[in-house]
């Protein structure tokens, strides 16, 4: 993977990363039976905010994770086959640890 590839998706990641930081803190400010300041966030989902809350905190730690992976060596090789995972599918899912192949393998 290019240097320039990899810079994008560090940039992609720390932007989602942001985005759900702030959405948490105006979250933060509010309790379970009122609207966070907005409600685009939970839009058609039918999701409580505490089960909102607690996937963006999961989401969080997979970007977290992601970024982690990106200082060492492994990032953007399949975690099972080993080969490396093309970039359109990192652009797509940043904190994949798998080939499409593989991880079509593993939802059988």
């Amino acid at each position: 993977m290019r240097q320039c590839e990899l810079n994008s998706l560090r940039r992609n990641i720390e932007t989602e990363i942001a985005g759900i930081r702030d959405a948490l803190k105006r979250w933060s400010f509010h309790n379970e039976t009122q609207a966070p300041v907005t409600s685009s966030e939970l839009a058609g989902t039918g999701m409580s905010f505490l089960a909102w809350k607690k996937r963006m905190d999961q989401r969080l730690f997979e970007l977290s994770r992601a970024l982690s992976r990106m200082e060492g060596e492994n990032y953007g090789t399949c975690e099972d086959c080993g080969e490396d995972i093309p970039i359109p599918r990192l652009q797509a899912v940043p904190d994949t640890m798998y080939c499409i192949g593989c991880m079509r393998s593993r939802e059988n």
